[in-house]
């Protein structure tokens, strides 16, 4: 789903400018192991994105594994990581 918005440039010319709205939903840190994060969100309107900051030692970086399931965000991660959770209008 987008929004549009009528633009006006100074000659007078008109366009449609159309925009896909996302909002971060939360941020969580310190996640390890194995688990599941839910948000009671309206699948149907809202999809959920996830960007992951994954420790690095120096050495190399510890994968952090997830996916998406509607309302769900299930991982695995070796080591303690960050997610960024961003609510998508669909």
């Amino acid at each position: 789903m987008g929004f549009g918005a009528q633009i006006w440039d100074g000659d007078g010319k008109s366009w449609i400018d159309v925009v896909q709205p996302s909002w971060v939903l939360d941020i969580r840190s310190k996640i390890h192991g194995d688990g599941v994060i839910k948000y009671a969100i309206n699948t149907s309107l809202f999809k959920l994105n996830v960007v992951v900051v994954s420790d690095c030692n120096g050495e190399y970086i510890q994968k952090t594994e997830y996916s998406i399931n509607g309302g769900e965000i299930t991982y695995s991660a070796a080591s303690e990581s960050t997610f960024i959770v961003f609510m998508e209008a669909r």
